[in-house]
């Protein structure tokens, strides 16, 4: 899956947007966002500066924008910054690559 983040018009895959969030450890300001091209999966990342990343994760009914009141189903997930987000990085990119 590919598509347009909140860092930028630039196309990235989902796990790449990932490692991205498991670089950026030490923290950014912000949320950084990843949707995919049809808009039916949302991340929404925060990093709280004292060492931990929300990860919100969101699917949304195929065919249907964010605006739609269609279903929608939304998970948040903490995460460690460093290595718990480095090893979720790796365990999703390779979950995708199978």
């Amino acid at each position: 899956m590919d598509t347009a983040t909140s860092a930028g018009p630039q196309v990235t895959t989902l796990p790449v947007f990932l490692d991205e969030l498991a670089a950026g450890w030490a923290g950014w300001p912000g949320v950084r966002t990843w949707r995919s091209l049809g808009g039916q999966l949302a991340l929404d990342a925060r990093h709280d500066g004292r060492g931990h990343v929300t990860l919100g994760v969101t699917l949304r009914r195929p065919g249907h924008d964010a605006d739609d009141t269609g279903w929608s189903a939304r998970c948040v997930f903490l995460l460690e910054a460093g290595e718990e987000t480095t090893r979720f990085a790796r365990d999703l990119g390779a979950l995708l690559e199978a």
